[in-house]
């Protein structure tokens, strides 16, 4: 079977999820205690290049935000609080 879906609302959400809270991002980090180091490698990054998505000077993708996620066990409303913060 095919199915076809509206991918409007997934590019909309991906080009939001760079506006992530990266101050809440890392309190979960630290609560979970994982470093930098440790949540990169499991998201098969560089630590350096997750740096950069953190800082917002690079787009996180979903699939890494939902990874993000899963590995931190965040709620949907904590995940939509760091990944897509109000302004």
């Amino acid at each position: 079977r095919c199915y076809l879906v509206d991918v409007a609302p997934v590019r909309q959400i991906q080009r939001e999820v760079n506006r992530m809270d990266a101050n809440k991002l890392k309190a979960k980090m630290i609560e979970n205690d994982l470093n930098v180091a440790q949540v990169a490698d499991k998201l098969g990054l560089h630590k350096s290049s997750f740096y950069i998505k953190m800082s917002g000077k690079d787009q996180m993708t979903v699939s890494e935000a939902m990874n993000l996620k899963e590995l931190l066990g965040l709620s949907n409303a904590e995940a939509l609080d760091i990944f897509l913060p109000k302004e």
